[in-house]
């Protein structure tokens, strides 16, 4: 017993760092759905995307159904039609992340709990005494056979199969490192890194290959996570508050750039309606995550508390305007919901955090609140009236 305490004792943080990260934006999506379930399907014009409106009058038009003259009208009377069909964000996503989707990812967890818990109940005397490198052999052949294995199953199961396997290789790579601390001393120092880092990454890799084994985009979603957990971003966990952030302080270029990066590549896929099968997979990952994780980024990173170098906040501001104004701008254009409403929930933040900047003084304060309840009012109008710009309306 004295054993498995240690063990837990020593991978505590990873695990708890990417499971509150996996299951916060989990717990999100689902959230979410509960609103959406609730909504009524309208079958308004409003809601076709405009874009699949005009395909629709140009295909007639080709085939000469519509007489060129109707076509153009017809594609005015549509431009000046509204467009509702991004109206929610977890609309766009929903074939995702259902209600069987979370339920699913809970009782996977549940399982892997259940089951360690059952094996130290009525096992643990006979498992002391078989050597730990056998058990080490035994998680890694378990979660590998579980993760390559539920593949040969039938489609219907594959995904829900394989999940468990995925989460259990966290804990393998934790056990890994309770028995071997000094060959994981001198790898990571060999590689410049830290055990924490180091298994994100491997996390990362397996479950990106078992994404694309298996070609689902749930794994294909905590694969971005992973990735972005590898870079640096970080949830912490207290009773009663959820904390976002980065694990170190010079590791939130780093992390923001990366993100950038990670968004221009699947925004121009998305823009360019490129068919790259592979990259589809990670694409509602990378879209939520990555915006999620750069916007975050770049709200700590144009703060005047980061940093006193007054050049690099000069910088920082017109940069973070730009970026929340082409999030809107190619979230509309694009109908990437996720740009539109992360990008403009982390650009009213920023306004906010821009306010708190000013240079108020004591005398001031009552004016300073004054002024506030007047922005966050005129804010919540424009929220009821755009919510598609903004998460979580």
């Amino acid at each position: 017993m004295k054993n498995f305490r240690i063990i837990y004792r020593s991978y505590a943080k990873t695990i708890e760092r990417l499971c509150c990260a996996i299951a916060l934006f989990f717990y999100l999506q689902c959230w979410l759905c509960g609103t959406v379930l609730a909504d009524n399907i309208n079958t308004a014009i409003e809601t076709i995307p405009l874009q699949h409106r005009l395909e629709i009058v140009r295909d007639l038009e080709t085939r000469e159904i519509l007489a060129p003259t109707i076509a153009r009208q017809q594609q005015n009377y549509y431009q000046t039609q509204p467009d509702r069909s991004a109206a929610k964000l977890l609309q766009r996503v929903r074939g995702v992340f259902t209600l069987s989707h979370v339920i699913w990812i809970f009782s996977s967890i549940l399982l892997v709990v259940s089951l360690g818990w059952l094996a130290q109940l009525y096992l643990l005397p006979l498992l002391r005494a078989i050597p730990a490198t056998a058990y080490e052999i035994a998680v890694y052949l378990g979660c590998m056979g579980t993760m390559v294995g539920s593949y040969y199953l039938h489609s219907s199961l594959r995904e829900y199969i394989a999940l468990p396997g995925c989460l259990g290789f966290i804990g393998a790579l934790g056990f890994s490192y309770y028995l071997h601390p000094k060959f994981a001393k001198k790898l990571c120092e060999k590689l410049k890194t830290d055990p924490y880092s180091l298994g994100c990454l491997l996390i990362f890799l397996i479950w990106s290959a078992i994404a694309i084994l298996h070609q689902s985009t749930v794994l294909g979603f905590i694969s971005a996570i992973a990735l972005e957990a590898y870079l640096g971003f970080a949830i912490v966990v207290i009773p009663g508050v959820y904390s976002f952030g980065f694990t170190q302080r010079s590791l939130l270029p780093r992390t923001t750039l990366s993100s950038l990066a990670f968004l221009i590549f699947y925004v121009t896929i998305r823009l360019g309606r490129l068919q790259l099968s592979y990259f589809a997979i990670f694409a509602p990952g990378v879209l939520f995550v990555g915006t999620f994780v750069y916007f975050l980024g770049l709200l700590i990173w144009s703060s005047k508390w980061y940093s006193d170098r007054k050049r690099e906040y000069a910088i920082l501001q017109p940069v973070t305007i730009a970026s929340g104004a082409i999030a809107l701008y190619l979230g509309a254009v694009g109908q990437i919901p996720q740009l539109q409403g992360i990008g403009g929930t982390f650009f009213f933040m920023y306004i906010i955090e821009k306010y708190f900047e000013l240079p108020w003084h004591k005398q001031t304060v009552a004016w300073a609140t004054l002024g506030l309840a007047i922005l966050l009012f005129a804010s919540a109008w424009v929220m009821g009236q755009y919510p598609q710009y903004f998460l979580f309306v």
